[in-house]
């Protein structure tokens, strides 16, 4: 199929609101977790992919996210607008399948402290060693039976800012004081870790939640993954929206982003739910 050429590029303040389609819930697909695109917009940004992507199974993919559109030639990488969500979705449904086994279900949200202006790249190697640490640790296998972790990011006015949503499973009803103390502990135990590996860490930002009654609602929230566009959130779903309607400002975001994720894991699974992957 011929690609279809982008208007060039123009400098587009990123601070600016955005376009009705972004927000505008009549024009969405699905507003479960995020706006959705139209077809307009997922043939926009499909385009945008294939023409400045570096990502070779980015470029090649041939799905567009639409519900009405399942598979076709996917690429499944966690970057693609379309794929991405597909697979978040699985992962989603296994973990809900697997919550009847478990008493409690919690999500935990671990992050370093933003550095304005340090490359992406930089940042996110500064949170892969630290998760590779914490996951490896005998404290967490101690605590919790289960886990599945996915990498996030979002982009602030003090520059980037990637982090991790666990979903945590334990088969032990939690009384409110074991609650508090694996707050507690899960927030001093990463701020320490992050210290001893030359970072820094607040721990009063490390948040822990339980998953009570609208499980499968949370479950979908913590397993969105890279592109998903919550309201009020720069994620890189918003970003290539922006960049694909000419905003020049976003595409150098998104090269960005796509220079950093080369080798990248982004999402993973330990404990009793190590065989559990989508």
């Amino acid at each position: 199929m011929a690609s279809v050429p982008l208007r060039a590029p123009v400098r587009v303040s990123f601070d600016a609101p955005l376009p009705e389609a972004f927000t505008d819930p009549s024009l969405s697909l699905d507003c479960s977790l995020e706006t959705q695109n139209t077809l307009s917009d997922a043939l926009e940004i499909k385009h945008f992919i294939s023409e400045f992507s570096t990502l070779p199974k980015l470029r090649s993919c041939g799905t567009v996210y639409l519900k009405q559109h399942h598979k076709w030639n996917r690429c499944d990488h966690a970057l693609c607008p379309s794929c991405s969500r597909q697979r978040a979705n699985g992962r989603a449904a296994i973990l809900h399948d697997l919550s009847a086994d478990y008493a409690e279900i919690m999500t935990l949200t671990l992050s370093l402290a933003s550095t304005p202006a340090a490359p992406l790249v930089d940042l996110w190697d500064d949170l892969d060693a630290l998760r590779s640490r914490w996951v490896g640790s005998h404290w967490l296998r101690s605590q919790i039976d289960g886990w599945r972790w996915s990498m996030e990011l979002t982009r602030t006015v003090n520059g980037w800012h990637p982090h991790l949503v666990f979903v945590l499973f334990s088969r032990n009803t939690l009384s409110p004081a074991d609650y508090d103390r694996l707050q507690t502990d899960s927030a001093s135990r990463w701020a320490t870790m992050a210290t001893q590996l030359g970072h820094y860490a607040e721990a009063d930002v490390q948040i822990l939640a339980k998953v009570t009654r609208t499980s499968g609602r949370a479950l979908r929230y913590a397993t969105k993954g890279m592109i998903a566009s919550p309201e009020h959130s720069v994620t890189p779903g918003s970003i290539v929206r922006r960049a694909a309607t000419g905003d020049a400002d976003a595409a150098d975001l998104w090269a960005e982003i796509e220079a950093a994720s080369v080798g990248r894991r982004f999402q993973g699974t330990g404990g009793t739910l190590r065989k559990a992957r989508s």
